[in-house]
């Protein structure tokens, strides 16, 4: 496996017009490029990026070190969160919760999405406006509701603003007054 700068990465040659590189959460450094692009010049993409490679890296590292952590004092249970038991119950929770918020939202005149859940590694919720949906992630289920309520709202939130800008938290702050609070304390639950 090549190496540069002290940073390991696996090389595969494909048919691509610039040379890309993906940071796996389990460590491994992807790089891909066309197959005459020559490797010094591999070699010296990798090198540029290699303080961000690194950052990543770490961060990756403190994540799983947190998660352990968590699982170990009881925080996330060590289950399988795309199992269709874990699923369903996910769902009535995120289901109930969005009942409970949406007529904030109804005056407003957004319309009640389906709601769907999925076993996701790197957010918390996803609204699709114009398809009407909403995806929570599974974890929710082992969040304090209030934390889950939050998510719920904040998604929702994209239906009437894309974008995370002033008028977006607004709209989150209407509903949820503590809304800062509950963000903070969600980034405390690791995502794996």
């Amino acid at each position: 496996m090549p190496r540069i700068g002290g940073i390991e990465y696996e090389l595969s040659r494909k048919a691509v017009k610039n040379i890309n590189m993906r940071i796996k959460q389990d460590g491994r450094v992807l790089v891909s490029a066309g197959p005459f692009v020559p490797l010094s010049r591999i070699e010296a993409f990798v090198a540029s990026k290699s303080a961000y490679i690194k950052r990543v890296l770490r961060s990756y590292e403190q994540k799983r070190e947190a998660l352990d952590d968590a699982k170990m004092a009881g925080i996330l249970p060590d289950r399988d969160y795309g199992a269709p038991s874990v699923r369903r119950k996910a769902l009535a929770l995120m289901e109930e919760i969005c009942e409970s918020v949406y007529p904030h939202f109804a005056e407003m005149g957004v319309r009640f999405p389906v709601i769907r859940m999925r076993n996701m590694k790197t957010q918390w919720g996803s609204c699709r406006p114009a398809e009407g949906i909403l995806t929570f992630n599974t974890k929710l289920l082992d969040v304090p509701r209030p934390l889950a309520e939050y998510v719920a709202v904040h998604e929702f939130a994209h239906f009437l603003h894309p974008n995370h800008q002033a008028a977006f938290w607004t709209s989150v702050e209407q509903v949820l007054p503590d809304y800062r609070k509950r963000r903070s304390d969600l980034k405390q639950y690791t995502l794996l």
